[in-house]
């Protein structure tokens, strides 16, 4: 009786084991997929080029995404705060 129920044990220990090592496989597997492809893929994307010229943004532009050259006001310093740092600066020498 001890016998049959250490067999049953054991089957059903190595079936749960093997839809685990299915799940690991299929894991496996995919994460192998991305790699490769992510390798292998001859596309470059514009934000990964060094040096954008007015006909990659042509080009870019005609795929109807919005991007385009212009003034971007987040980089722009209002002169109160040109002067707030000048202050700042000088107090720390």
């Amino acid at each position: 009786m001890i016998r049959r129920s250490t067999e049953k044990a054991k089957a059903k220990n190595q079936q749960t084991m093997t839809q685990y090592y299915i799940v690991i496989g299929v894991f496996v597997v995919t994460m192998i997929a991305i790699v490769l492809y992510s390798i292998f893929d001859p596309k470059e994307t514009i934000a990964q080029k060094l040096i954008v010229d007015d006909a990659a943004i042509m080009i870019h532009n005609n795929k109807e995404v919005n991007f385009s050259r212009a003034p971007n006001e987040q980089f722009e310093v209002s002169q109160r705060q040109l002067i707030f740092k000048r202050a700042k600066r000088l107090k720390t020498y």
